[in-house]
């Protein structure tokens, strides 16, 4: 039998997206999916949106929440997911009817694996195809999360337990969180693969909070830091890694997130980020 996977939507001021982001889960080839809608503090009309979609289709299911943020939000949908694989799929953006499918006959065909991720596609408002970019092949991912988010959120069907062994989101990061969530997954021993197909669809948009350069560079910079260090919030992590990665990589790391955030803030047309002063690593961590 095929694998179940709850699919958790947090949904804040959405109401203009969401419904194309529960269709592109109802078109999915495979059919043995739940959604969990969590609204979180909506001031437009989101909450109308989701009560109808979860009228219209059994599988959905709606939960209310304060105004906390996106990583709050994705908590309580994990604590209310029904099944042994989740996916975090945001309310802006989309999967294409594969996607389910081609990430769940791998996970069935290769039961020690926790997480398979696929490609990903960064579009404009406009549906202009911005970007394409495909993961790492390794299994073992944490060198790859000390340094870089690897993937898209909603590119990575994960098991349910991994996540909350460690905690769930960080719900003090405004941003990066995804980030953050993988990197200590990988560090606790989960094993990854991937499905070299762009599946997942990333709507660009300039109000996002991942289009805030400064911020993300505020809190990558954090992420990175936890990468070299202890990270008290991983229970049991693998021995090789239970001190983090060696300091001597931590300033690469750091100079590669740099330019990557420079670069990013340049092509939105805004101010670039101060980088830290003094720039080394080796004297402030991150």
């Amino acid at each position: 039998m095929p694998l179940a996977v709850s699919i958790v939507i947090p949904a804040h001021n959405a109401a203009a997206t969401l419904a194309r982001t529960v269709a592109s889960v109802q078109a999915q080839t495979h059919s043995r999916w739940e959604i969990v809608i969590v609204e979180n503090g909506s001031t437009d009309d989101t909450l109308r949106v989701t009560t109808e979609l979860a009228a219209q289709d059994p599988r959905i299911r709606v939960s209310r929440s304060d105004a906390r943020g996106v990583s709050h939000a994705r908590n309580c949908g994990l604590e209310l997911a029904r099944h042994d694989w989740v996916l975090f799929l945001d309310a802006d953006d989309w999967i294409l009817p594969r996607h389910l499918a081609a990430l769940t006959s791998i996970l069935a065909a290769r039961p020690l694996l926790d997480a398979v991720h696929c490609g990903w596609r960064r579009v404009s408002p406009s549906g202009e195809t911005l970007v394409e970019e495909i993961g790492p092949t390794d299994e073992d991912l944490f060198p790859v999360f000390a340094r870089t988010c690897a993937f898209a959120i909603h590119a990575c069907v994960v098991r349910r337990s991994a996540v909350l062994e460690i905690g769930g989101f960080d719900v003090t990061l405004r941003t990066c969180e995804d980030w953050d969530v993988w990197q200590r997954i990988a560090r606790a021993g989960a094993r990854f693969a991937l499905h070299p197909e762009i599946l997942a669809i990333y709507l660009a948009r300039p109000s996002s909070a991942s289009m805030d350069g400064h911020q993300m560079l505020r809190d990558s910079l954090k992420v990175i830091g936890r990468a070299f260090e202890r990270d008290s919030r991983v229970p049991h992590p693998l021995p090789a890694y239970a001190d983090g990665l060696s300091a001597e990589l931590r300033p690469t790391a750091r100079l590669y997130n740099l330019l990557w955030q420079a670069g990013l803030v340049l092509g939105a047309g805004q101010t670039p980020p101060r980088f830290p002063t003094p720039f080394r690593a080796t004297r402030s961590p991150a």
